[in-house]
């Protein structure tokens, strides 16, 4: 009896400290998405938890963030919180630079010719409305021509005013014809740019710590335990 009191008594220690805990608070960012492996055996979301006193290890990961490894000392009946920023994956930073890129180019095919379209058809309106006034300028001043009777003012007219009027037409229709076949022109490059945007291939993106993180979880089985496997996965921008 004597020896089993004994054993009780050495034993205490040992169950007391096995039984002290603490608390740590999670912080990290970005907070969408992120997941942590605890110990290379659960996988988490929890932004608190409440561990046994000692190390332990931590894997965090969050969608297109490299995956980071640490180890976290929680300390007995104490709060302690982690505060860290994962940081952007090569592969992900290289996808968001390819994809403005694309973004840009399309946007350039689409709007340059759009706007020497739009900026040809105000132009257009104006010939033509110019080439409206110069024309009916000139026909009145013709029907007038046929009323006048003094010789004078018929040499004056006809040697003069007509002669200048028809001018002023004729510039103004040659300026009319020119902005419609710009306007033309811009019009097909528009077609075209439209086209060439919708074939511009947009860049691919993996995320391959996703599978690699996915790929460090132990799963607890009637046998033993199983590795978890991950798919990979492939976004389009």
């Amino acid at each position: 009896m004597k020896r089993v009191v004994v054993l009780l008594i050495l034993g205490f220690p040992c169950l007391s400290t096995f039984a002290q805990k603490g608390e740590v608070q999670l912080n990290v960012s970005p907070q969408r998405g992120m997941e942590y492996i605890l110990d290379g055996r659960e996988r988490l979301t929890n932004r608190a938890l409440v561990l046994p006193a000692g190390d332990h290890r931590f894997t965090f990961w969050a969608p297109d963030r490299r995956i980071l490894d640490t180890t976290l000392t929680i300390i007995a009946d104490t709060s302690i919180a982690f505060y860290k920023t994962l940081a952007p994956t090569a592969a992900y930073l290289s996808f968001q630079r390819d994809l403005k890129r694309v973004k840009h180019q399309r946007f350039y095919y689409r709007a340059v010719p759009l706007l020497a379209t739009v900026v040809g058809g105000v132009f257009t309106l104006n010939a033509m409305k110019q080439n409206n006034e110069t024309y009916d300028a000139l026909q009145a001043a013709e029907d007038e021509y046929a009323s006048f009777r003094d010789p004078g003012v018929i040499a004056t007219h006809k040697t003069t005013v007509l002669p200048r009027l028809q001018e002023e037409h004729d510039a103004a229709n040659t300026q009319l014809r020119t902005t419609m076949a710009i306007t033309s022109v811009a019009a097909l490059a528009t077609i075209w740019g439209f086209i060439k945007a919708a074939r511009v291939e947009e860049p691919t993106y993996e995320d391959k710590e996703r599978l690699r993180f996915e790929g460090l979880v132990w799963l607890p089985g009637p046998r033993g335990g199983s590795l978890q496997a991950g798919i990979m996965y492939r976004f389009h921008g």
